[in-house]
């Protein structure tokens, strides 16, 4: 159903974004999941 689909991109997403700082703090800014499938996050300079 399109409820359990935007459940697994928000999982997803959240998922990726664990495995890609590994750690490092971060912070989503929005999890696109009506129209297109993306995210937002705020990085720090270093990143």
């Amino acid at each position: 159903s399109g409820a359990h689909y935007g459940s697994y991109q928000i999982q997803f997403h959240e998922t990726l974004l664990r495995r890609t700082f590994n750690g490092e703090a971060y912070q989503k800014l929005y999890s696109y999941h009506y129209l297109i499938n993306g995210f937002a996050v705020l990085l720090s300079p270093q990143q």
